[in-house]
């Protein structure tokens, strides 16, 4: 018999809201802790190699996945085709079972430790994404929450243990032990593949998963590298100590979009199939949640980051200017990921990879052009990372609203956003200068 996907109308109980709020808060507390455990028991350059290897890793594993976890709503929520599971089971195995041998290969080759710790990362990234998708969209929002941490749960625990038995942690036992998660993930996905119900049409599945998968890899890999890109900027331009200090400060920002991530995680097959009108509504709301949390990380968030990570005490850097940058560009992420799924559902993904293209092209230009004049910074790079992806975000807008989806509230507050932010650069600079 074919798995029945849930109706995307079914009302969420209150018992399954507060067992998912939870979870999703317990997974979402992991991944921010994860990080900051390491940099306190690595050595900087340590951790801005498993940085710079987290940040290759997130766009590389779209690659890999071949834009899968893209293709799993319209497959099973929109064409309602069951079959499709196995083929996703099947592609996550293959994926995890093939990087885990280059990785345990390149191990012993004269190549960058981060290369090893990027093949594995792709990986568990490529099941996560792929087991996420699945569960978000049959309506397992709980488990969907735990899944997408994955990685960082396990690097949790490592620096967790280590941090009380008080041994520092190496970069051979970080290896091992993602090389072992990886193979794991490789043989549940071939234990949930067997398990599948249907196992006719196997290879039309397949074929026509990827025919949709790949048309949106490309916009879902440079809207990746939107976010992770400005870590592998920083370390190309300033030095893998620098990618350090913008990873710690761009962790503490992250947690400003945990409820975007909530409320897109328990309603998302609703939020799939919600018309524009109702869509503007609930999307601006979302939107004004997630600046008020960034604004609270951007005032209270460095005293208490002071205070548990002694790197960002010791550095030289404008930290809290870095961090408020980065705070707003998470609010625009946010925005910027709420138009994507609009264009996948309508179709429209190729659209959203030009826009995308040309955006990242800004980006890489202008970081190098920074270089250039000598005016490569932190807190350069930051402004300019923020303005690009403002940039994304009111072309992704602009391009829906000709496509007859307007949304006018994300809009208006997204240039609002924009202007506040410069306007207060500008009166700090002033007030700077004056004294």
């Amino acid at each position: 018999m074919a798995t029945m996907i849930r109706p995307a109308t079914a009302k969420p109980g209150v018992a399954m809201v507060g067992v998912t709020t939870l979870v999703f808060l317990a997974s979402k507390a992991t991944a921010f802790l994860a990080p900051m455990l390491l940099a306190r028991s690595m050595p900087v350059q340590d951790y801005g190699t498993i940085e710079l290897a987290l940040a290759w890793g997130t766009p590389s594993a779209i690659l890999v996945g071949l834009g899968l976890h893209g293709a799993v709503p319209y497959f099973l929520l929109k064409l309602n085709r069951p079959e499709s599971r196995r083929v996703f089971f099947l592609h996550a195995g293959m994926a995890c079972l093939v990087l885990a041998s280059l990785a345990a290969l390149l191990r012993i080759a004269p190549l960058p430790a981060v290369v090893g710790f990027a093949l594995l990362i792709t990986a568990i990234f490529c099941a996560q994404n792929i087991y996420a998708a699945l569960l978000k969209t049959e309506s397992h929002p709980a488990a969907a929450s735990f899944v997408e941490v994955g990685v960082y749960c396990v690097l949790f625990l490592l620096a967790g243990l280590f941090a009380l038995a008080h041994i520092p942690v190496r970069m051979v036992q970080v290896f091992a032990i993602l090389l072992a998660i990886v193979l794991l993930f490789a043989g549940i996905s071939a234990f949930l593949f067997r398990r599948a119900t249907v196992r006719h049409g196997l290879a039309a599945a397949y074929r026509d998963s990827l025919n949709y998968g790949t048309a949106i890899i490309l916009s879902a890999v440079l809207g990746t590298l939107l976010m992770s890109g400005g870590r592998i900027l920083i370390g190309a331009l300033l030095g893998v100590a620098d990618v350090a200090i913008f990873s710690l400060l761009f962790r503490m920002a992250a947690a400003a979009v945990l409820m975007h991530q909530l409320t897109a995680t328990m309603i998302f097959p609703k939020l799939y199939q919600l018309e524009p009108k109702r869509l503007n509504y609930v999307l601006v709301g979302i939107q004004g949640l997630v600046l008020a949390a960034s604004i609270t990380v951007a005032v209270a968030g460095l005293p208490i980051g002071r205070w548990f990570l002694p790197l960002l005490r010791t550095s030289s850097a404008p930290v809290h200017q870095i961090l408020t940058a980065v705070c707003i560009q998470m609010f625009y992420w946010c925005v910027a990921a709420q138009c994507e799924f609009i264009f996948y559902r309508e179709n429209l993904g190729v659209l959203y990879a030009k826009l995308l293209g040309v955006v990242f092209a800004l980006l890489v230009a202008g970081s190098y052009a920074l270089k250039f004049i000598g005016s490569a910074t932190l807190l350069s790079l930051a402004n300019w990372q923020l303005t690009v992806t403002f940039i994304a975000t009111i072309g992704a807008l602009l391009l829906l609203w000709r496509r007859s989806v307007r949304l006018p509230y994300p809009l208006l507050l997204s240039c609002a956003v924009f202007v506040a932010y410069w306007g207060q650069r500008a009166i700090y600079s002033l007030a700077t200068t004056s004294h």
